[in-house]
């Protein structure tokens, strides 16, 4: 609920207000908070995010229309309708994928499980997309090293049969050497992270 200003009220009449709420909505959320928000809902969206009370009256798809849910949550029917084509088909799946009981097991703490085994999941694909972008990063390096390298051979080779000192030679060559080192250890640093990238991959729903 949304007042212009806070309500102060006993306990007894806390317990009517939110017993009353509860003939309204299917799920009352109670929160504390020492901060009371200067702006009203008219002026701004707020997204509220969904709890497991929530989650498990979306499952009730034979028993309760979209329209039915909206109502009994207090959200849009269009946020009803979008969270439910997004989580029922998903939970479903992941439900029987996992050998998972949905007439015998506990809703809610199924519910719980799937919903980490989902933030789980997206914590590991940020983390792929982060060794993606490095082995990315890694292989453009090698790009530019080995073009430094051919650059580099030709010079060596453009000293043979010149008249100039044998220390100028090694310098040019140990350049050469110093380049093929680190083109080494970039290839080792490569297919080291491609083996992280087989390792971790992630498992979609």
């Amino acid at each position: 609920m949304d007042f212009d200003e806070p309500i102060k009220m006993t306990s007894r009449q806390r317990e009517r207000f939110i017993s009353f709420m509860k003939t309204l909505f299917s799920v009352i959320k109670e929160e504390r908070t020492n901060k009371i928000r200067t702006e009203r809902m008219g002026d701004k969206i707020f997204m509220r995010k969904w709890d497991y009370d929530e989650y498990e009256l979306l499952l009730e798809v034979e028993t309760k229309d979209t329209e039915k849910v909206a109502e009994e949550l207090g959200r849009t029917w269009m946020s009803v309708d979008i969270k439910r084509g997004s989580f029922v088909p998903e939970y479903l799946y992941w439900a029987e994928r996992e050998g998972k009981d949905l007439l015998r097991e506990d809703t809610k703490k199924l519910i719980k499980e799937f919903m980490k085994t989902k933030e789980d999941l997206k914590r590991k694909r940020s983390e792929i997309r982060k060794m993606e972008t490095r082995l990315r990063k890694s292989k453009e390096k090698l790009h530019i090293l080995k073009k430094k390298e051919a650059a580099q051979r030709e010079i060596v080779k453009s000293l043979s049969g010149k008249r100039i000192s044998n220390s100028m030679i090694d310098s040019e060559y140990n350049k050469l050497e110093k380049i093929r080192v680190k083109i080494r250890n970039m290839e080792k640093v490569i297919e080291a992270r491609r083996k992280d990238d087989v390792r971790n991959g992630p498992r979609v729903f």
